[in-house]
């Protein structure tokens, strides 16, 4: 379940992925047993855009990441940016979002640096 001002989208199990916070090459063999590590994500596009770098997580809500190269991947982007994740899926260390999906490139973004345009 994904909390939106107020809304939560519930999806079908067949419609969830597990995702890995932190990509599990990365992991230690500690965290990679950690049940923590891991956290679902749709199929609809948060999946395909936390793997591409799109998006992350920073103090439990969604913020962008690199940039998207077509428009519907930056609507997208957008209507996810601010969204607050279920605290069950943001209770791990949070180093395991950090530096996860914007390859190598820098840590996640400061929050006032992130726009919703």
């Amino acid at each position: 379940m994904i909390a939106d001002k107020g809304f939560l989208h519930t999806f079908g199990v067949r419609a969830l992925v597990v995702a890995h916070k932190k990509k599990r090459s990365r992991c230690t063999e500690t965290e990679r047993t950690d049940p923590h590590v891991v956290f679902p994500l749709c199929t609809f596009g948060c999946d395909y855009l936390y793997e591409q770098c799109h998006v992350t997580v920073c103090d439990g809500a969604v913020v962008a990441g690199n940039p998207a190269a077509g428009s519907t991947e930056a609507g997208a982007v957008a209507a996810l940016v601010g969204r607050v994740v279920d605290p069950r899926w943001t209770g791990a260390p949070t180093a395991y979002f950090d530096n996860v999906n914007l390859g190598g490139r820098g840590r996640v973004p400061d929050k006032e640096a992130v726009t919703t345009e």
